[in-house]
Order: structure tokens, then C-alpha cells, then sequence
């Protein structure tokens, strides 16, 4: 016989218990005469207790009036966290006495919310901010000195420095440090968002002012260094073939440390997605609004309102058909929210929970 919960801090004050009545032969009937009787066990030892609640027994009524459908409504101020509650109904249908017996344990949905009050970071990501900062003053500071003629116009061109190996691995070393220090574990879905919104931003600024591809990309930022060897009287200098080859390897490697980065995210933060404890599976279905194919990986959060700061009641990913299924709460309106990098949603989509 399957326990069914209930949820008292979910719950009203009134709490129905329901019953439909049938005929032998499966036909819906009124009983001429019915009762329910609720026990409640405290399960402290193996006798059972035996004990009424305070308004059992009831006097089931019938319900909206549809045939053999009778119920009660129970004061939930008689039901206790942490006890199991027998409700037995005694009825006479089509002249036959007969009785149907259903078991259930009322506890508090609050006691199965995990705490996750210790994943918020917010130094570590402002560190990672401190760092791309950083990175934008000293790129500032070398644009200062080329616009001052402090530096040749040619090599306001070249990008590209073929590192030898010891320094290659002493960069690919702190870069990883860097990001082990920054980055750890304990880190929030929406700081990793906001944080990636004010990297983007950064970058745009190292590009500085008036970039446009066919002035300052790489292709003629070579073209111009090629040239600037072949007349500069510089001493022994590394080929832009050499220069280009060093630039792929390590960028290579930091490619590889940043891809490790992100599935170790990746991984950390959607073990920590909770897909609610409600009563309803309820299939969620995220597409592109120009192709109508279906998109993966977007984080779907559930709100119990439209406001983006109110908790988060259930999260998770898309799987690659695009869809994600929620335990909720049947009868409940929610509010879902998508982010992705890279995609913009109207959010949020309302849903209203129907079995």
C-alpha cells in the first residue's frame, strides 16, 4: 500500500480527503450510508496506537455534486509533522457493506530544502574581475606609450611574441594558478552570467577605439611586421613564421587549461540544480524562436513570481532535445527564466500547473 505525503506547511488550513464510491460492476454510486475514521501513529514501538484525531469520526459529505463522490475536509491544525494518519472509510454500496483504507505522514516540505547558503562566492569572481582589470590598464598604458612615439608605429602591429618553452610553461603555470585561486567550486550560477556580461565588456575595451577588421586584424598586423623586419635594422629576430607557430602553441595550451576550467564549471554547478519536490511532472520545452529547433544547455530557473530576485524554487539544464522536467505543485502558477550565453529569451514564460 503506497504512503502518500502531505505537505503542511504547503497546505491551507483545511486539508481534503477524498473517496469515489463504485458498484460491483465498476458503476459510479452514491453510498447510503458512509464514515471515515482517522488514527494517528506515532510508529515509536510495534504496537499500533490506535488513536483517533480530535474531530474523527467524520461525517463524509457528498462532493460538487458528482455521483459516489463524497469527502471531508480535516482541520490541518489536527495533523502533526512526523506522524502517519490511517484514514479508513466504512461504506454501504448497492446494499453492500465494504471499506477502503489509505495511509498517510505529514511532514514539512521546508524540512527537505538543502541548504545551499555556503555556494555564493562573490570574492572569488570579484578577483577575477580585478585580474581583467588589470589587464585593461596595462593595455591602456602600452596604447599611451605607441601614441606617444615612445615606441615604433611597426610594432603597434605585432601581437604575436614567440615565448621560449620555460616561459610558455611558467605562463601556462600562473595562468592556471590564477584561475584555481579565482574560480573555486563554491560559485553561483548567476555571478558566472553577470561576471561573463562584464568580461565582454572589458574586451571590447582592449580593442580600444576604431578597430575595424581591415585595418587591425591579425592578417595585416603580420603584413606589417613582415615588413618592418625586412628594413629595421633590429639584430637577429624570429620569422613570422616562428612568431605565428610560438603564438599557436601556447595559445593552444591556454585553450586546453580553459576548456578543463569550464567543464570542471560546468560540472559543479549543474550538481547542484534541484528539479523541485512537487506532486506534477511538468515538461518544459526550450526553442529557437527563428528556426523552432530545439536548444540545449540553457539553465531554466522556476520562480513562484515574475520578480528576477525572488528565490529560486527549482533549476536545471536542457537535455539535447531541449527539454527539462520539474516536480511541482499542482494548481500553482510559476514564472520560468532561461539564460544561455550568446542568446537573448522573453522571459518569463508563466505556467499554471494542471494534473
Amino acid at each position: 500500500m503506497k504512503i502518500q505525503p502531505i505537505y503542511l506547511d504547503l497546505c491551507p488550513d483545511y486539508i481534503p480527503f477524498l473517496v469515489q464510491a463504485t458498484k460491483a460492476d465498476g458503476g459510479k454510486a452514491d453510498p447510503s450510508a458512509d464514515n471515515l475514521i482517522i488514527y494517528e501513529e506515532g510508529g515509536a514501538d510495534g504496537t499500533f496506537d490506535s488513536t483517533d484525531i480530535t474531530s474523527s469520526p467524520f461525517d463524509p459529505a457528498k462532493v460538487n455534486s458528482k455521483t459516489g463522490l463524497w469527502g471531508v475536509l480535516v482541520p490541518k491544525s489536527e495533523l502533526t509533522a512526523g506522524k502517519f494518519y490511517i484514514a479508513l472509510w466504512e461504506m454501504t454500496v448497492d446494499s453492500k457493506t465494504t471499506a477502503k483504507v489509505e495511509i498517510f505522514f505529514a511532514c514539512n516540505a521546508s524540512d527537505f530544502m538543502a541548504d545551499v547558503s555556503s555556494l555564493a562566492s562573490q570574492d572569488s569572481v570579484d578577483t577575477v574581475d580585478g585580474i581583467v582589470d588589470d589587464i585593461v590598464e596595462d593595455t591602456n598604458e602600452l596604447q599611451a606609450l605607441i601614441a606617444d612615439s615612445k615606441l615604433p608605429a611597426q610594432v603597434a602591429g605585432i601581437d604575436d611574441i614567440d615565448f621560449p618553452a620555460t616561459q610558455l610553461a611558467s605562463i601556462e603555470s600562473s595562468v592556471v594558478a590564477a584561475i584555481n585561486t579565482a574560480c573555486p567550486a563554491t560559485i553561483t550560477v548567476n555571478s558566472l552570467y553577470d561576471k561573463a556580461d562584464d568580461i565582454q565588456t572589458d574586451v571590447t575595451a582592449v580593442k580600444g577605439e576604431g578597430f575595424t577588421t581591415e585595418a587591425d586584424s591579425l592578417h595585416i598586423l603580420r603584413n606589417r611586421g613582415d615588413e618592418y623586419w625586412a628594413t629595421g635594422d633590429i639584430g637577429s629576430v624570429p620569422t613570422v613564421g616562428e612568431i605565428t607557430e610560438g603564438m599557436e602553441e601556447s595559445g593552444g595550451k591556454l585553450d586546453a587549461v580553459f576548456q578543463t576550467v569550464g567543464a570542471f564549471l560546468d560540472t559543479t554547478v549543474s550538481s547542484r540544480a534541484s528539479l523541485g519536490d512537487g506532486n506534477v511532472d511538468v515538461t518544459f520545452e526550450v526553442t529557437n524562436d527563428a528556426t523552432d529547433e530545439p536548444v540545449p544547455d540553457v539553465l531554466v530557473q522556476v520562480r513562484a513570481t515574475d520578480d528576477t530576485t525572488a528565490a529560486v524554487i527549482a533549476s536545471g539544464y536542457t537535455s539535447d532535445a531541449g527539454e527539462i522536467t520539474f516536480r511541482l505543485n499542482d494548481g500553482e502558477t510559476y514564472y520560468f527564466f532561461r539564460r544561455k550565453a550568446g542568446m537573448t529569451f522573453t522571459d518569463p514564460v508563466e505556467v499554471i500547473v494542471s494534473a
